[in-house]
């Protein structure tokens, strides 16, 4: 790891997860420490991963926990996150252990261990998040000579080794930028988490509810707030009698504060006996929720006072949740305004020159920014390849899993410049399968290439929207669907199709955008109507013929926007006579 470096791994409270963590910090420890002493911090790393789910989430599986390893120039750091409810503090460096090898307990065995492989331990409460962070001090390092560079002994040779140094420095850069990537998607992720804890809707709602029930003296208490025709019960405290979890609301206005004989009286459902005031929560233009309090006799005074704090919690609400709307339509299009910058920076300005092809590529987001991804390249010996990808959703976090395709695509073709589709997209599975299953998410995607020398079309699919190709003279046609979409199984290998592909041929490869539009009717165009709608234009240019198909679908939804994001590439084999020179395509 480079100084300032940072790597970021998130797991669930389990105890295979420990394994994980430890290899984790021993690869990140490996280059820096000498082989006993990544031993010992992989000890320590394994003792405070323990100890966190043993302690901080009482041995429960499934709950977050995050490990952040830091280069700090003269120490390396390791920084474990969770979000236990209740505080979780390490305890202070125990008792060395007796001669014997004993200890107190297992865990004081564990807190000793992490001290003496650690030249620092602290541990907070920030925001709801337990913080435990570890570092050791990294050894001063020994000035070398730098060395001697490498003599060249011909032309050639030096060619060789420059090209060699080009081609080590592009990776880094792209790995750089996948991970820059990767951490501006966990940061975004990460951060809207964190809002959404500090806002403390349930901490509000239960704090609203204990002091007016212990204003009126009420032995419980029930808050519910409105959802659309509902009233949903929020928080609870005592002990109150059975009462149904949601009640319809009949009425725009909810009645005025009242105190009734027994609960069956207010509620219409479980025992009676009890008195209940109810309270309802007006905001200014509806009604927020209501609160039922209980209690062997309510006093005036008491009935006055829960009123008007009724009165004030109602104001206090609408406040809250109008400011937390406001806050989140700013995140909002923050993080838009980010997820179109980057997909700008990263998505291609011009298209490849190939002899004998002629190429469109575009695509429209439904909003500012889309999950669809393109990019045609040149191949390797003259040929053309292409990818067509669509994350599952629309915005921002469809758009950041377009960007990492992105990323992946342009690592295979650079560090695997000879990789077949088949072998790309099983690539691309293995790279992201991990961040789709973290974030529940899917994406399908097409891999193709074209040799105009062997006039051939070579395509593997995940899912996707299988390509259409037209011949002169005859009906467009669906190829062969094949394989899973990415992200289902992080092992699985990907088929791969080879069909001719002669001049006077258009392919069309798309996403769903244009295949799973509703008609006015409620039902799906589907593909048969898209395959029709390109068979009116496929006897035109392949640049107008999917000009036309692109606008046409836009102009669908000019007025209520659309439903879903759009890409399409078409690439058309010239005939010999326009691939001659003098007839290619304006670019």
């Amino acid at each position: 790891m480079e100084a300032g470096e940072k790597r970021i791994l998130w797991l669930r409270s389990c105890s295979e997860a420990g394994r994980r963590a430890c290899a984790f910090a021993r690869t990140a420890a490996e280059p820096h420490f000498p082989a006993a002493e990544c031993s010992l911090l992989e000890v320590a790393v394994s003792e405070a991963f323990t100890n966190i789910v043993e302690h901080a989430y009482g041995r429960e599986e499934g709950h977050p926990v995050c490990i952040v390893v830091m280069h700090e120039g003269d120490r390396l750091s390791f920084t474990f996150e969770d979000r236990a409810r209740r505080p979780f503090v390490l305890p202070p460096e125990p008792a060395a252990p007796a001669a014997d090898g004993t200890v107190v307990s297992r865990r004081g065995r564990g807190i000793f261990l992490i001290y003496q492989a650690m030249h620092e331990v602290a541990s907070l409460r920030e925001g709801g998040w337990n913080r435990l962070r570890l570092a050791r001090h990294l050894a001063v390092p020994e000035e070398k000579p730098p060395p001697e560079p490498v003599r060249a002994r011909c032309p050639a040779e030096s060619r060789l080794h420059e090209e060699l140094a080009e081609r080590v420095a592009d990776g880094h850069k792209l790995s750089a930028e996948l991970s820059h990537t990767r951490e501006t998607l966990d940061t975004i992720y990460s951060f809207s988490r964190d809002i959404v804890t500090l806002s403390g809707e349930e901490e509000l709602l239960e704090k609203i509810l204990r002091r007016i029930a212990g204003a009126a003296g009420a032995a419980w208490g029930i808050l519910r707030l409105r959802d659309g025709k509902v009233l949903h019960r929020r928080a609870v405290i005592g002990k109150p009698p059975e009462f149904p979890r949601d009640v319809p609301l009949h009425d725009e206005h909810l009645p005025e504060s009242r105190a009734f004989a027994s609960f069956s009286e207010q509620e219409d459902a479980g025992p009676g006996g009890t008195p209940v005031l109810a309270l309802p929560l007006l905001g200014l233009e509806h009604p927020l929720g209501t609160i039922l309090l209980g209690s062997p006799k309510f006093h005036g005074g008491q009935v006055r006072l829960a009123r008007a704090l009724a009165d004030q919690a109602a104001v206090t609400l609408e406040n809250f949740f109008m400011t937390r709307e406001v806050f989140n339509t700013r995140l909002d299009r923050c993080e838009l305004e980010i997820a179109h910058d980057l997909q700008q920076r990263l998505y291609p300005t011009a298209l490849p020159e190939v002899p004998g092809l002629r190429i469109f590529a575009e695509g429209v987001a439904a909003r500012q920014v889309g999950g669809d991804y393109l990019a045609v390249l040149p191949g390797p010996g003259g040929t053309l390849d292409f990818v067509v990808a669509d994350a599952m959703g629309k915005g921002m976090p469809a758009a950041f899993f377009s960007i990492l395709t992105h990323v992946a695509f342009r690592s295979v073709r650079q560090l695997m410049p000879d990789s077949t589709p088949g072998h790309t997209l099983a690539v691309f599975n293995r790279i992201m399968s991990e961040d789709l299953e973290r974030f529940d998410m899917f994406m399908t995607a097409l891999v193709g290439r074209i040799n105009p020398a062997e006039h051939t079309l070579v395509w593997a699919s995940a899912g996707h929207c299988v390509p259409l190709l037209t011949t002169p003279g005859k009906a467009p046609r669906f190829l062969e669907p094949l394989d899973f979409m990415l992200g289902v199984n992080p092992d699985m290998a990907f088929r791969e199709k080879t069909v001719p592909f002669l001049p006077g041929d258009k392919l069309l490869a798309y996403t769903d955008g244009f295949t799973d539009i509703a008609t006015a009717d409620g039902n799906i165009r589907g593909p048969d109507a898209f395959r029709a709608d390109a068979a009116r234009r496929l006897h035109l240019p392949i640049m107008q013929a999917c000009r036309q198909l692109v606008d046409e679908t836009v102009g669908r939804f000019r007025e209520s926007g659309l439903q879903d994001d759009l890409a399409l590439i078409g690439i058309e084999f010239l005939p010999e006579a326009e691939a001659a020179p003098g007839n290619s395509p304006p670019a």
